[in-house]
């Protein structure tokens, strides 16, 4: 082929986040689909940045009012483990508050003291935004629905009434939220044997008269493509050329490239074939994810698959938070601008770049496509009113003058020192995994002293540490969270840390336990060793929260992930259970909700 590539699950050239990015595959779905596996996801993501240009959904109004909630996702089709036909989601709304609203993949309904009303039905509801259209300080139920026949529904729930529309000239409208905007967006083809496509924006709004319409459309963007039957790959790298065919086996789209009629590899819409020219054919595939609010991952790996096995011949990867203020934050502009500089090649030189010899392998109404990848950047859009990029100045220059502005936006709180922490009895804490027999336990007292008991079984051997100590240094940094440092630490196992023996116990008769001394879980650093005094804590209370800039949480996705009930911070919730947080390792112990 003229631009040769390798066999990849997914490349990033897309124009949104991680959950437009699902948003936008799903709609290549042709009807409802179990949920596909963790990675199928996560490469999902990935090939849906690039499905097209997006724009702004404008309210009639200048700008939101104080009172009007902000706008959000509420339900997405392939959001839970489950299968979508299988699950729902309710929620309540402050504007509402004697209403529950529920979504199925059926439809939208409202559970109130006359029983469950049905608003709006859809084979799916693909997915559900709640956004203020009409101006009455309330948001309306705004859902991109169904697949056999596509449409936008807005339903204004205060005055019970439902607007549509639909695709034009055969082409649906898919919605998206970037920030508190609702983006519409939609493509027609303009002479598919030469592979021209014309990507269409404008702004979704409510006509005076009522009629849901797409209002400043804008002049269209066409783009070029080649159908990937014209390609001519070589990835196993035998000189035999290959066929590429777009094929749905088990619920979902597969690439599958054929050799002499026989299957001999398979990949997600979105892979990319990658060869320097005249080179050899891999696979390059491109992740990203931003789900966790603030926290966001770009990574991408090459791949030689003619082998045997899978043989990763490059890779890189970048993760970073928005949180600037925050002391578990960790974003490095000159990283991040050399992670995208590989892919996309210097600015003016864009033919040093890995994109400059690739071609990405997405589907286009029914048809598999070759385009020209892209490496989108959404989160240094997501805040116009406080940041936009200079185009006379490098990637590296804006990135640096990102982290000023919002640093400036959303400054550090001030700590207030206080004597003691906000609770009255002890709290019980634990930190675990939830997988395996490990968990460490820790009483945390009001003046800041705690004991910890931590244990490990392997069989008969158990790995064991007590241990006490003190926080103190109390100061409060936001309603919700507590800065503390470590004053002292004392190991109490009967034995120094290494040391074997073994030992009788009440719960085994057959014969003795062989236990091993080991260090204090949860309060070491990210090597392994204990902690020494000053290490740095951080207490949050059930009501701290993570689903915006200012918030406690938002930016603490490594925290996060050690609380085993997983709370919705990025819908609003709060942790609902006290957390503590050893900044040194990214751990966390936390109480039952």
């Amino acid at each position: 082929m003229n631009k040769k590539v390798p066999r990849t699950p997914f490349s990033t050239p897309l124009s949104g986040s991680a959950r437009e990015t699902e948003m936008r595959l799903k709609h290549i779905f042709s009807g409802p689909k179990k949920r596909p596996p963790a990675l199928f996801l996560a490469l999902v993501s990935a090939a849906c940045l690039l499905c097209g240009n997006l724009v702004s959904c404008q309210t009639p109004q200048a700008e939101s009012t104080a009172s009007t909630p902000p706008s959000e996702l509420w339900a997405e089709y392939y959001s839970s483990g489950e299968a979508p036909q299988d699950v729902g989601h309710e929620i309540q709304l402050p504007e509402y508050p004697d209403t529950t609203f529920r979504w199925t993949a059926e439809g939208v309904s409202a559970l109130g003291r006359d029983g469950e009303t049905i608003l709006f039905t859809g084979t799916p509801i693909i997915s559900v935004f709640l956004c203020d259209l009409t101006g009455d300080s309330k948001r309306d139920f705004c859902a991109d629905v169904g697949m056999d026949d596509p449409r936008i529904i807005v339903y204004d729930y205060a005055s019970r009434t439902e607007y549509t529309l639909t695709g034009r000239d055969g082409s649906p409208y898919h919605l998206s939220l970037d920030g508190d905007q609702l983006h519409v967006e939609w493509s027609n083809w303009v002479k598919k044997q030469d592979g021209l496509l014309e990507s269409y924006t404008g702004d979704l709004a409510i006509s005076p008269q009522g009629v849901l319409e797409v209002a400043n459309e804008q002049p269209p963007l066409t783009i070029r493509y080649q159908l990937a039957s014209q390609l001519s790959t070589d990835i196993n790298q035998n000189g035999i050329p290959e066929e590429i065919r777009l094929e749905n086996e088990y619920g979902w789209d597969e690439v599958r490239f054929y050799e002499n009629g026989q299957l001999i590899n398979r990949e997600l819409p979105g892979v990319c074939l990658y060869s320097y020219t005249g080179g050899q054919d891999y696979i390059l595939r491109c992740y990203y994810e931003g789900d966790y609010p603030g926290v966001y991952y770009h990574s991408y790996n090459i791949c030689d698959v003619s082998g045997e096995s899978e043989e990763v011949i490059q890779y890189n990867n970048v993760r970073f938070d928005l949180n600037f203020n925050a002391t578990f934050h960790s974003f490095d502009p000159a990283a991040i601008a050399a992670y995208v500089e590989e892919l996309t090649g210097p600015a003016g030189t864009p033919s040093l770049g890995l994109f400059s010899h690739t071609w990405r392998l997405v589907v286009r109404d029914g048809e598999l496509v070759a385009e020209e990848p892209e490496l989108p950047l959404p989160w240094l859009e997501q805040f116009p009113e406080i940041f936009t990029r200079d185009p006379d100045k490098s990637l590296e220059e804006d990135l640096r003058n990102f982290q000023a502005a919002m640093a400036a936006a959303y400054p550090a709180p001030e700590p207030k020192k206080v004597d003691a922490l906000p609770f009255d009895a002890p709290l019980e804490m634990i930190f675990s995994s939830g997988a395996g027999a490990w968990c460490t336990g820790l009483e945390l007292n009001p003046d800041g002293s705690f004991t910890a008991d931590y244990h490990d079984a392997d069989g008969l051997i158990q790995y064991v540490c007590q241990y006490h100590g003190k926080l103190g240094g109390f100061a409060q940094l936001t309603e919700h969270s507590w800065a503390l440092t470590l004053e002292e630490l004392v190991l109490d196992t009967k034995y120094p840390v290494g040391t074997e023996w073994d030992e009788m116990t009440d719960w085994l008769e057959d014969g003795p336990v062989h236990f091993i001394s080991s260090g204090p879980a949860g309060f070491e650093d990210k090597d392994g060793n204990t902690l020494q005094p000053g290490a740095q804590f951080i207490l949050y209370s059930p009501e701290a929260q993570g689903h915006a800039p200012g918030t406690e949480l938002y930016g603490a996705y490594e925290f996060w992930t050690w609380c085993l009930s997983r709370p919705d911070l990025a819908g609003g919730g709060s942790l609902g259970c006290w957390g503590l947080y050893n900044l040194a390792s990214d751990i966390g112990f936390f109480t039952d909700p």
